[in-house]
């Protein structure tokens, strides 16, 4: 309630209509309809002298969207409802052009999910790839001593890897990106390359146990016929249990890359504006968390739609080649 302080009271009405005028004006709130009453009523607003009068009601008004910075509701509880959304909005997006701020953080954000995503797939099928190779070696027993030396190296490029899915498993992503951004790239310039490596890395660990999976969902007999028909082990990973796997594990790698878009939240940790970083900045000036979340929430859930739209059209042009 705005400080009102009546000062003196020159009613023109009289008996009962005069004492509801006067607890009218007595009564008003800084967020309902000014009440304009035939009197004239020397009230103090804020230090400022104001006769609450019909005539100047309005200057009244016009003092309290002054000290608010937005309008106040003139028409009903609906209707400021509308028009504090309304002076929401304004404030969020379009005072400073602060909507530039979203758009940054949203560029941002959607480059660092793409090249994450790129990295995550390429590093994440190759460990793959190479983890199932050693297992398909250890089932043959090396005979000449070179490929004693090659068995002994692939056990070694082996254990790397599984220790490196450990770790990156077993490590918050957050964690990583600050060791990546102030321990082993510490000093790097552009903080964007870093949270695509460490994302990247991050992802890769994923993937390749999506991928490794998927493997092995494949039949044994795909690679024997492989093998028989005079493919060698690489090729037939690459060109015939590879594309099966993929299929098999594409709903697992949909929802690693929403994992992905979704984990881009972190980066505001190393000062880079994305999405969530934007919008702290923008509640930081304007005082008001409900416009900037809200928003970034529509942003996200718009994205992770849009991703598993185009995911399901794939779906459904792998499955037409199915057998039925």
């Amino acid at each position: 309630m705005y400080p009102l302080r009546c000062v003196s009271w020159e009613c023109r009405l009289t008996g009962r209509e005069s004492i509801l005028s006067v607890f009218a004006v007595l009564l008003q709130k800084s967020r309902m309809i000014p009440i304009c009453v035939d009197v004239t009523t020397v009230v103090w607003y804020n230090g400022k002298e104001i006769a609450a009068s019909a005539e100047n009601a309005q200057e009244l008004q016009k003092q309290k969207t002054a000290d608010h910075g937005y309008p106040l509701p003139k028409k009903g509880r609906i209707m400021g409802w509308m028009d504090e959304i309304k002076a929401e909005f304004v404030k969020t997006f379009i005072r400073d052009d602060r909507y530039k701020v979203f758009l940054t953080g949203f560029e941002n954000t959607i480059l660092i999910t793409l090249v994450s995503i790129v990295v995550g797939m390429v590093f994440g099928i190759a460990i793959a790839m190479l983890r199932y190779g050693f297992v398909q070696i250890k089932k043959r027993k090396p005979v000449t001593p070179a490929k004693k030396i090659g068995y002994v190296l692939y056990f070694i490029i082996d254990k790397i890897l599984a220790f490196y899915v450990a770790v990156v498993r077993g490590v918050p992503l957050v964690v990583q990106l600050l060791i990546m951004a102030f321990v082993i790239m510490a000093g790097f310039p552009n903080k964007i390359v870093v949270c695509c490596i460490a994302m990247g890395l991050n992802s890769a660990a994923y993937v390749s146990e999506v991928v490794r999976g998927g493997i092995n969902s494949v039949d044994a007999g795909q690679m024997e016929a492989g093998r028989s028909l005079g493919v060698g082990a690489f090729d037939t990973i690459l060109y015939i249990i590879l594309p099966q796997a993929f299929k098999s594990a594409l709903p697992a790698l949909c929802n690693e890359g929403i994992a992905v878009l979704k984990e881009t939240s972190i980066v505001g940790y190393i000062a880079v504006v994305d999405l969530t970083r934007a919008s702290d900045l923008v509640r930081s000036r304007t005082m008001s968390p409900m416009m900037p979340l809200l928003f970034i929430a529509a942003v996200y859930f718009a994205c992770v739609m849009i991703l598993s739209f185009g995911v399901s059209i794939l779906e459904r042009r792998l499955k037409q080649g199915d057998r039925g």
